[in-house]
């Protein structure tokens, strides 16, 4: 290696520049959304392809860690005391939570990414996929580098506005305005985004 750079260490620097480039965010919307149209094993017309990405999402194999209710109920405890962790800990529990992290993106990737209907047979959201997969590529190297630095120090009163988005995210109701305390336990945070 010429710049005496590990392989991680490059990785996480490209990651970093292209970050800070409007266009690289663009790319992400094509790619996620238009370059990259699913697949379905029992072929679709092209007019369908907005049907096929509603039927891939509704039918996400992930899905069925929620229909078991205990997977979704640990995920959930996993969760809270991985971030109660943090607060109390700080950087000692950032390694745990780095990969709590990078698994849950790639569970997403795959888990949400892949389903089965009867009408498309097996769907694979190419895009979603791709995308969820870069997620989880940006944690997996965090977890390599280790440059998260959770500080109290950090925690700034300004910043507490997201609480409540954080707090909506975890609670995660599938329609937005129908609050079913039981996805408080049991409902889709860490499984699907």
């Amino acid at each position: 290696m010429k710049s005496g750079l590990r392989i991680p260490e490059r990785a996480s620097r490209s990651l970093d520049y292209l970050a800070g480039k409007w266009w690289f965010y663009v790319l992400m919307l094509l790619i996620g959304f238009g370059l990259l149209p699913p697949y379905a094993s029992k072929g679709y017309p092209r007019e369908e392809f907005g049907n096929v990405i509603s039927e891939g999402l509704t039918h996400a194999i992930i899905y069925r860690l929620v229909d078991l209710a205990w997977p979704s109920a640990l995920l959930h405890a996993l969760a809270l005391a991985l971030i109660a962790a943090v607060v109390v800990w700080g950087e000692r529990a950032s390694g745990a939570f780095d990969a709590w992290a990078f698994a849950t993106y790639l569970a997403i990737a795959i888990g949400q990414g892949v389903g089965v209907s009867d009408r498309y047979g097996l769907i694979v959201l190419t895009g979603n996929v791709v995308l969820a997969l870069l997620a989880a590529a940006s944690w997996g190297l965090e977890c390599l580098e280790g440059r998260n630095k959770f500080r109290r120090a950090h925690l700034k009163p300004r910043r507490l506005w997201l609480t409540p988005l954080a707090a909506w995210a975890y609670w995660s109701p599938i329609e937005p305005f129908r609050l079913d305390p039981r996805y408080l336990l049991v409902g889709y945070f860490g499984v699907a985004y």
